[in-house]
């Protein structure tokens, strides 16, 4: 009497697949068991890739590879009715080709951050050493504030705990004091610095400026007028100074001399004001009129004049 098939399943032996390794699925059923099929992801199974043997009961790897994994199913029927098992199929496998990523230089104070990665299933622990001494247990090592004494030989130990392979890689990091083509200040040194530059050749240029502009600045002359016996010619001269001049002797071009009187007659004296005021409207007198005001005889030429000579004299 034909039974109806009830509890189909699929077990794995070993219950962890490790790539390399042989593995057995087995299909089984309760009540009549006519046939079995195979399928894997929804497809039939090449011969190639499997062994089948007890009835199509047992499937078995010689060799388990990764492309093995996926999900297995078996279909059990007779004449009363069919059910199916399924079974997913994982390969462990691993670590493998680990790798260390992250930079080679660090500057002193900055951070250090290392990944490090594997192939692996399931997914490997990682375990970090520095020049053979453990520091760290995760994929990613990071250290704050670097120091000399972090540089070193970074070693990366990658393990997977069901296939108790393991792979691990050696990362080397040299800490340096000042980086290679830097002057040793931070950027904030560094912008200081230029700030400071920037405010002396500005402070520089403006003094500069301002002592062009007061060589450049032109002189004030001042107008001079003449006057004399007695003429009020405030309207030429300033508050200055007087200085007073008897001239005895006028040097002509042609090499003689005229003697203007002697010494020790009275003389009349021109005032010589400096004005830094523009000049008025009216003109100073001319040396004419000065002649005729003066009314001084006419010069006599001396016989043995042996030298020009000027008195001042300071009042």
């Amino acid at each position: 009497m034909q039974k109806r098939i009830s509890n189909p399943s699929i077990t794995s032996s070993p219950k962890e697949p490790i790539e390399g390794n042989s593995v057995i699925l087995t299909c089984d059923a309760a009540g009549s068991v006519f046939t079995r099929k195979w399928m894997k992801d929804g497809s039939d199974l090449t011969q190639a890739d499997f062994i089948l043997h007890d009835n199509n009961r047992v499937l078995s790897f010689q060799r388990l590879k990764k492309t093995d994994k996926g999900e297995y199913s078996c279909k059990i029927s007779n004449p009363i009715n069919s059910m199916e098992a399924k079974h997913d199929l994982v390969v462990n496998y691993g670590p493998e080709n680990a790798q260390i990523k992250g930079e080679q230089n660090i500057s002193l104070g900055h951070t250090i951050t290392l990944t490090c990665n594997a192939e692996s299933e399931p997914p490997a622990n990682y375990t970090w050493l520095l020049n053979g001494t453990e520091i760290h247990n995760s994929p990613e090592y990071t250290k704050k504030n670097a120091e000399p004494s972090d540089s070193g030989n970074y070693t990366c130990q990658a393990k997977n705990i069901i296939t108790g392979r393991s792979s691990s890689s050696v990362h080397g990091v040299t800490v340096t004091v000042f980086p290679e083509g830097s002057s040793g200040c931070s950027d904030g040194c560094i912008a200081g610095i230029v700030i400071a530059c920037l405010v002396i050749v500005g402070a520089a240029a403006v003094a500069g400026y301002f002592i062009y502009k007061k060589k450049k600045r032109p002189k004030t002359s001042s107008n001079q007028t003449v006057g004399g016996g007695g003429q009020d010619n405030t309207a030429y001269t300033g508050n200055k100074e007087l200085n007073y001049v008897d001239i005895a002797v006028f040097h002509r071009r042609d090499g003689g001399a005229v003697q203007l009187g002697s010494q020790n007659e009275t003389s009349e004296y021109a005032q010589v004001r400096g004005n830094n005021n523009p000049p008025s409207t009216s003109s100073p007198p001319t040396y004419d009129a000065y002649i005729q005001r003066t009314k001084r005889p006419a010069p006599q030429p001396a016989a043995n004049v042996a030298e020009l000579y000027a008195q001042v004299r300071k009042t």
